[in-house]
């Protein structure tokens, strides 16, 4: 299944890195966990791409990304959050993210195994998190969105996971032919999340802007 759309996603993976190095200085904290995240994408997507043209079975990295990645995503909207009530729940929801996500990886039949329920439904609360800030910045930001690089980030994170939703609701397809269209897809998506990610911390080195 590696394929042109799956090569131009992963060279993708460099431009965020590369965007929020440049803009390092200016990085606030959550900004600067999100990069780390991303550097983690790439190094992950780039030993996954070696082991898939070596024929070597690498479906547990990908379950090894969806347990790190969704607890940062969702601490980073737990940040931006201002009610107190949902960083709570926001809270609650790191807290049980990892244990529930081994539950459902034990489900599933073990770390070989794609987890792709799991992986859907943590899609799912990524977007609806993602749409809930998208909203909140619609209503009460900033007038000029485009140059936030928090409402970037979240309209990144909308683009991967929204377009991830339906890719892995097909999970159970993962080793067969017909994976192949569906994943190209996915990996289109990611490509255009990943030139978000980068306008995003491009923002920064702009203007110095944090957002809110």
């Amino acid at each position: 299944m590696f394929n042109i759309a799956a090569m131009v996603a992963i060279a993708s993976d460099v431009v965020p890195v590369a965007a929020a190095y440049a803009a390092r200085k200016r990085l606030p904290q959550d900004l600067l966990i999100l990069a780390v995240l991303l550097c983690l994408y790439l190094g992950m997507d780039l030993v996954a791409a070696t082991m898939a043209l070596n024929g070597i079975r690498n479906l547990w990295l990908g379950n090894l990304e969806a347990c790190v990645d969704f607890p940062v995503l969702v601490w980073i909207f737990h940040q931006w959050e201002p009610q107190p009530r949902n960083k709570a729940i926001l809270r609650g929801l790191i807290v049980a993210s990892i244990p529930l996500w081994a539950l459902t990886q034990w489900q599933v039949g073990g770390i070989q195994r794609y987890n792709f329920a799991g992986r859907s439904i943590q899609s799912i609360v990524l977007s609806a998190l993602a749409i809930a800030f998208l909203h909140r910045f619609a209503v009460y930001g900033d007038e000029r969105p485009w140059t936030n690089p928090r409402f970037l980030v979240a309209l990144a994170v909308l683009l991967q996971f929204a377009g991830s939703i339906f890719a892995f609701s097909f999970g159970f397809l993962m080793e067969t032919k017909q994976m192949v269209a569906i994943w190209r897809l996915r990996n289109v998506m990611s490509t255009l999340s990943n030139l978000v990610f980068a306008g995003g911390f491009w923002c920064l080195r702009q203007s110095g802007a944090t957002g809110g």
